[in-house]
């Protein structure tokens, strides 16, 4: 709610505040018998043309981020996959482990 009120007090100081801006309701994608397939509250933008589809799979590691319509047959784009805290910290362990072991083999010891 905080967001919303944020993003709306923002574009009513710029005096370009449109209906068509700021939707407060339901949007849901279904196909030409009825199933559907998601349905989104809130804020959200409308779908602009056709709504398309493909079926890939995303790789471990990745998210998708997008559809690239510039080419034909569209193409996913995925993006890494952010490390979560235990990962980063795991990370860091490990670059702090070679460190040491480097730094132990140029002053001739054993770690």
């Amino acid at each position: 709610m905080v967001v919303v009120l944020i993003i709306i007090i923002g574009l009513h100081l710029d005096n370009k505040i449109r209906k068509d801006m700021i939707i407060m309701k339901t949007i849901i994608i279904y196909d030409n018998t009825g199933y559907i397939f998601s349905q989104m509250a809130g804020c959200y933008v409308k779908p602009q043309g056709g709504i398309q589809y493909l079926e890939a799979e995303i790789p471990e590691g990745k998210l998708l981020q997008k559809i690239d319509v510039t080419v034909t047959p569209n193409v996913p784009i995925y993006i890494d996959m952010p490390l979560n805290e235990t990962d980063l910290l795991k990370k860091r362990i490990d670059e702090q482990e070679q460190a040491l072991v480097e730094l132990a083999s140029m002053l001739g010891g054993v770690v």
